[in-house]
């Protein structure tokens, strides 16, 4: 559901944990990126606490995972930001992906 104000674009990037594995259901991986709130400055780095994973949901054809990520800093309003975020995401059969995120920001 939309809502007023400047829109948060996510960027990441998921690598294998064991080089040379492929991102696959069962397959431990790293994620790390930026978010960027609104039109500003104002942006978050994270990185992988751990690695996350993905398998095969009870309902047939979907995967369901997660990931925990700290947040390593930020710019503009969230600069020296800290904190965690959550990431729980569904993969649908036609390959759409729906990722719910829940994070908690300390700013100086």
């Amino acid at each position: 559901e939309e809502v007023a104000g400047g829109r948060a674009i996510f960027d990441s990037e998921v690598v294998p944990i064991n080089a040379g594995e492929e991102i696959a259901p069962g397959v431990q991986f790293r994620e790390y990126g930026t978010v960027k709130f609104g039109d500003g400055d104002n942006s978050i780095s994270f990185d992988t606490i751990g690695s996350g994973s993905f398998a095969p949901a009870a309902e047939p054809g979907v995967l369901h995972g997660g990931i925990l990520w700290s947040i390593e800093g930020g710019t503009g309003a969230l600069k020296g930001a800290s904190g965690i975020i959550t990431s729980n995401f569904v993969i649908e059969a036609d390959g759409s992906v729906t990722d719910y995120h829940f994070g908690v920001i300390f700013t100086p």
